[in-house]
């Protein structure tokens, strides 16, 4: 209470962090059943925030983006998801990626109450289901700075944030790359990467466990047996 942080809701061990004052504790307060249903969001809008920057897709292909999506394309990682800008027919295209990424969509997945979409609205049963992508980053941005006292993230400078500006960030740092077909080109759709990143990719395991976890809470009516 001293330095005016107080944990509540379920009794529940938390992976301690280092705090931007020097402290250490756990990444968040704690959880409630209300905490659990922003938490889902939490992580909905981080995954699509993770997928936008590295994926070099749309936010319209994003969002079209179906359950089971991630799949081996000539042998590598990808997701298939329909291309809607300047074509006719909405014809299926793949997006090559790289294992975060496919964790990214795995754990959006494990949250998301829709029967087939990934990226959706939270409210089960909603009349309409799609979500603006510009809200998702702002969402995601908030919380960030808004929580960082626990969770120990950086904050993140002001400023406007699209998702349009992920992709074009992406193909700058493609071209720019002196080696060919580079991590940074992983997730180019035109020729399927030759060069993964560098050392084991983030193990967001724990991340797909939470999501699945948080999702069968949520789906489990008070009173009865989870």
């Amino acid at each position: 209470m001293a330095d005016g942080r107080y944990a509540y809701g379920l009794p529940v061990d938390l992976t301690e962090v280092a705090r931007p004052d020097g402290s250490m504790g756990p990444w968040h307060p704690g959880f409630d059943l209300y905490e659990l249903t922003n938490l889902a969001t939490t992580l909905r809008n981080a995954a699509f925030v993770l997928v936008a920057a590295l994926s070099v897709m749309r936010d319209s292909e994003l969002q079209e983006i179906a359950r089971g999506s991630v799949v081996e394309h000539y042998s590598a990682p990808a997701v298939a998801s329909t291309l809607v800008k300047g074509r006719t027919g909405r014809p299926r295209k793949h997006w090559w990626i790289s294992e975060p990424v496919a964790e990214a969509i795995t754990v959006a997945e494990s949250v998301s109450p829709h029967a087939h979409r990934v990226f959706t609205t939270m409210t089960p049963g909603a009349v309409n289901d799609e979500l603006d992508g510009g809200d998702m980053v702002d969402s995601f941005i908030a919380l960030v700075n808004a929580q960082s006292a626990w969770s120990g993230l950086e904050a993140i400078p002001k400023g406007t944030v699209r998702p349009h500006m992920f992709r074009r960030t992406m193909a700058m740092r493609t071209d720019q790359s002196p080696v060919p077909r580079s991590p940074w080109a992983c997730s180019s759709s035109t020729s399927p990467p030759a060069l993964w990143p560098t050392g084991p990719p983030a193990d967001t395991r724990p991340l797909t466990r939470l999501g699945r976890s948080i999702s069968k809470t949520l789906s489990t009516p008070p009173g009865s047996a989870a």
